[in-house]
């Protein structure tokens, strides 16, 4: 199992750590994770993980 970790920007006061747990076959393919700050419509923003 591999996790990966990054601290979201919070868009309230706060702090929020998102988390992404793959399988030990995704190690070596993994190239980013990324935070989608300019979607609109909740408090929480949308995070993808960028698998080559």
């Amino acid at each position: 199992m591999v996790v990966l970790s990054f601290q979201s920007p919070s868009k309230q006061c706060g702090l929020t750590i998102d988390y992404f747990i793959t399988s030990k076959a995704l190690d070596g393919r993994l190239k980013k994770a990324e935070i989608y700050t300019a979607v609109e419509g909740s408090d929480h923003c949308p995070v993808g993980l960028i698998i080559d």
